[in-house]
């Protein structure tokens, strides 16, 4: 999920927090670090897991980097997972891939181009 970065972002974190909490679901998020909001300390600090990016992220196709630090905030109890970060010429990618072969679970694993 990366929700809209506004004022209502706390709704989207909430919701997010709600369905992993009543297991419909398991919601990996990106997130503007924003450490000292209410729904940072409300919602993020219950997450089950919670990675900061160090930098500035920086999308394809854009001239300048997002004018705040980024996190990825993961609700919910999920199967084993390897974080991967890779460098391209345009930049870094964070990957999530999986270790082993769940059924029902299938995220591709991304390879650097040669």
């Amino acid at each position: 999920m990366n929700p809209p970065y506004g004022r209502k972002i706390s709704r989207w974190i909430e919701k997010a927090y709600e369905s992993a909490k009543s297991g419909e679901a398991t919601v990996v998020c990106l997130l503007p670090s924003r450490t000292d909001t209410k729904w940072w300390h409300k919602y993020i600090m219950k997450a089950d897991t919670v990675r900061f990016i160090k930098g500035r992220l920086k999308f394809n196709g854009h001239k300048n980097s997002a004018p705040f630090p980024s996190a990825i905030v993961i609700f919910g109890k999920y199967p084993q997972y390897q974080w991967g970060w890779q460098s391209y010429p345009d930049g870094i990618v964070a990957s999530l891939e999986h270790r082993y072969d769940i059924p029902g679970i299938d995220l591709p694993i991304r390879e650097k181009d040669e």
